[in-house]
């Protein structure tokens, strides 16, 4: 039996800690509705910011999912505006370099994606984001859950990544990588 003063109050959430992940989330879709190249690659660096600083993404990771929702929209723009004759090929490599860090830290922290981890991870390889597609790949074999398309994202994103590690020659790299290839294909899904 319980009396009410017997029983832990509930904490108080801070709305403000609450809402950021949407925050950030609409202000990233913002940016790419904008169609600005410098206003996307501040956004993306105030979300990397935020997700290395903010205690309360690590502790509640229900508030990185508004992120989720956002990749598919930037990486769809950022291809779209790389592959641009007119846009600045520099300026595309330092958007992506910076979208593969905050994307990677994203990754490594969420809740999996309605749309999952290999589709997920299948586009930001085909965008050059590899430490994204890398912490994808980590977290689709992790979550086990069988691949909605039959396994063909998975596929893909699973040879590439052996076939890069094959080529880097890292002998601990390349083991690893294995194993966890070994790991998925050995073990049914659920």
């Amino acid at each position: 039996d319980l009396s009410p003063d017997d029983t832990e109050p509930i904490p108080a959430r801070s709305p403000q800690t609450f809402l950021d992940g949407a925050h950030l989330s609409l202000e990233l879709l913002h940016a790419v509705a904008c169609q600005d190249a410098s206003q996307v690659e501040a956004s993306i660096r105030r979300l990397d910011k935020a997700l290395r600083e903010t205690p309360s993404f690590v502790q509640h990771r229900n508030r990185l999912r508004p992120i989720g929702c956002a990749w598919p929209e930037v990486l769809e723009w950022i291809g779209a505006w790389r592959d641009d004759p007119q846009s600045d090929a520099e300026r595309a490599e330092v958007l992506i370099e910076a979208l593969d860090d905050a994307m990677s830290e994203w990754a490594a922290l969420a809740p999996e994606p309605g749309y999952g981890w290999w589709d997920l991870g299948a586009h930001a390889l085909k965008l050059g984001a590899d430490a994204t597609a890398r912490a994808c790949a980590r977290r689709g074999i992790e979550s086990r859950r069988t691949p909605e398309d039959g396994g063909k994202a998975r596929d893909h994103l699973l040879g590439a990544i052996v076939a890069q590690v094959l080529r880097d020659a890292d002998p601990v790299d390349i083991l690893a990588w294995l194993e966890r290839a070994e790991s998925v294909y050995a073990s049914p899904s659920k």
